[in-house]
C-alpha cells in the first residue's frame, strides 16, 4: 500500500520538476493521460526540460528519462557521490548525465568528470545536457569500456525503457549497431589521466569486462572508490573475483549499490 501511495504522490507532483511553464504543462497532461493509459501517456509526452537537485536535463519523448534523472531514482548513489567535491570522477555508462552533472557541479574547477557512454542516442542527449548546464569540466566520450580494444555489437534499448542498451544482452525488440570499445586504462592514458578518485559503473551486465580493463588506474590510487551493481549472486561473485585480484574488497549485496575499495572504509 505504501508503494502504491508513493507512486501516486510522484505522479501528482512530477509536474513541479518542469523547467518552464510549457514543460510543467506537458508533465501535468502526461500525468492525467497515464491514469487513462500508460501507452497513451508515452505516445503523447514530448521532449521536456526538467530540474532535479543537481541541474537541468533534456528528457526525450518516448523514453524513461524522466524517472532516470529524478532525485527519487537511486538516492543512495546520489548521496555517495554528493560527498565528492574535488578530483577526478569517471562515469561509465553515463546515460544522459544524471551523475555526470551532479559531480561536475560539485567539484567545479577543483576537478574533472570523464563521462563515457556507448549508446550514441544517449550520448547525444548527454552532450546536450552538459551544454545546458554550462559545464566546462566534463570530457564526454562515445564508446564502450571493455577488457580490450575491439568492435562490439550494441543492443539498443527498446523505446520507452528507462535505459538498457547493452553489449552483452539482447531482447527480441533490440536494434543492433556496431560500436568501438577499449579499456578504461587505455581511454584515460589517451587523455593523459593516470589517477582517478571515484568510478561509477552502470553498463547492463558488462561490469566484469569493464573492471578487467581497469587494473592500471586502480593500482595508481589506494583510496579509489568504485560503485557498481550486480543483478544476481553469481554475477556478483564474478565481479568480486576481478576486484579481489586487484586487492579490493566489496561492500554490499547483489541487487543493491555495491562499493569496492582497498579497505572497508566507513
Amino acid at each position: 500500500m505504501a508503494e502504491i501511495l508513493r507512486k501516486i504522490y510522484y505522479r501528482i507532483t512530477v509536474f513541479r520538476d518542469g523547467y518552464k511553464c510549457k514543460d510543467k504543462f506537458a508533465l501535468l497532461v502526461g500525468t492525467f493521460l497515464r491514469v487513462v493509459s500508460k501507452r497513451l501517456s508515452e505516445r503523447y509526452m514530448p521532449e521536456v526540460i526538467v530540474r532535479n537537485s543537481s541541474g537541468l536535463f533534456y528528457c526525450r519523448s518516448h523514453s524513461g528519462d524522466l524517472w532516470v534523472v529524478s532525485d527519487r531514482a537511486e538516492p543512495d548513489l546520489m548521496r555517495c557521490l554528493d560527498k565528492l567535491n574535488s578530483g577526478i570522477f569517471v562515469d561509465i555508462g553515463a546515460h544522459i548525465g544524471k551523475y555526470t552533472i551532479q559531480v561536475a557541479k560539485n567539484i567545479g574547477s577543483s576537478g574533472h568528470v570523464i563521462a563515457i557512454e556507448a549508446d550514441p542516442e544517449n550520448y547525444e542527449t548527454l552532450v546536450r545536457n552538459i551544454k545546458l548546464n554550462n559545464l566546462e569540466n566534463v570530457f564526454a566520450i562515445n564508446m564502450a569500456c571493455w577488457d580490450k580494444k575491439e568492435d562490439l555489437c550494441l543492443y539498443m534499448r527498446p523505446m520507452g525503457e528507462k535505459a538498457g542498451s547493452s553489449v552483452v544482452k539482447s531482447t527480441v525488440t533490440s536494434r543492433v549497431i556496431n560500436i568501438q570499445s577499449d579499456t578504461l586504462d587505455n581511454i584515460l592514458d589517451n587523455l593523459g589521466i593516470h589517477f582517478v578518485n571515484v568510478v561509477k559503473i552502470d553498463v547492463e551486465c558488462a561490469e566484469e569486462k569493464v573492471l578487467a580493463g581497469m587494473g592500471k588506474i586502480i593500482s595508481n590510487n589506494k583510496s579509489i572508490e568504485i560503485f557498481f551493481e550486480a543483478w544476481d549472486e553469481n554475477y556478483l561473485n564474478q565481479c568480486k573475483e576481478v576486484l579481489n585480484s586487484y586487492g579490493l574488497k566489496v561492500d554490499g549485496e547483489y541487487c543493491s549499490l555495491l562499493r569496492a575499495t582497498y579497505s572497508s572504509m566507513p
